[in-house]
């Protein structure tokens, strides 16, 4: 979604020849990857933390599981950076729906393969539904995309990407409560800022094969 000029870490930043551009995916994992090689943080790869629990002395214990077994360890401070939605959200009318049409959610879709024969119904616009619903229609099926009411805003303006022109009107800059996207928020717990590439934060998948 943000060029690759928005890409910032501490002490490191994107040094490449297409910074209005957008990285793929591997090429993501490789600018993060360079940033690890920046300083010698003791960092864990491919590890379950099972348990994390406040210690009453403060600070917290947590749970390693590892090739070698459980390992504990304890930490002044934790980040739980799972994301702002963490937790998949299907619709309660989901299960009401006729048996024959396959659901899932955007969490478990891999490929069109996974999906009966038939048309198939991407609910929400966000990330998920716009990519998995492009991913659908390379593959040759009908796709139909339910869109939700969030506003929206033009990739670019007067040549210039959207995310610069934010930038240069200093909304970077303030601190994330004082924005009006925040306060829209605490008036209506709905998406509501306006949004690029989708306003869904949810997307639900489903498939009704042929007759």
């Amino acid at each position: 979604m943000t060029p690759n000029w928005h890409c910032k870490l501490p002490g490191y930043s994107y040094q490449g020849d297409d910074p209005d551009g957008f990285m793929t995916r591997d090429e993501v994992v490789q600018w993060l990857a360079g940033w690890l090689e920046t300083f010698d943080a003791p960092i864990r790869t491919y590890t379950r933390v099972s348990t994390l629990k406040p210690m009453p002395s403060g600070g917290f214990a947590l749970t390693l599981q590892t090739a070698d077994g459980e390992a504990q360890l304890t930490c002044d401070h934790a980040v739980v950076a799972t994301g702002g939605y963490p937790i998949p959200v299907t619709p309660s009318f989901a299960g009401s729906l006729d048996t024959g049409i396959a659901q899932f959610h955007s969490e478990q879709y891999r490929n069109a393969d996974q999906l009966p024969e038939g048309a198939v119904l991407v609910v929400g616009t966000g990330q998920s539904g716009a990519q998995i619903a492009e991913d659908l229609h390379l593959a040759g099926r009908q796709v139909h995309l339910a869109v939700g009411s969030a506003p929206r805003v033009a990739r670019f303006y007067r040549g210039r990407d959207c995310m610069t022109w934010l930038s240069d009107m200093g909304l970077y800059d303030r601190p994330a409560p004082s924005t009006p996207a925040a306060r829209r928020r605490s008036r209506r717990p709905t998406t509501t800022s306006p949004v690029v590439t989708g306003g869904a934060t949810s997307t639900c998948v489903a498939s009704r094969p042929r007759a």
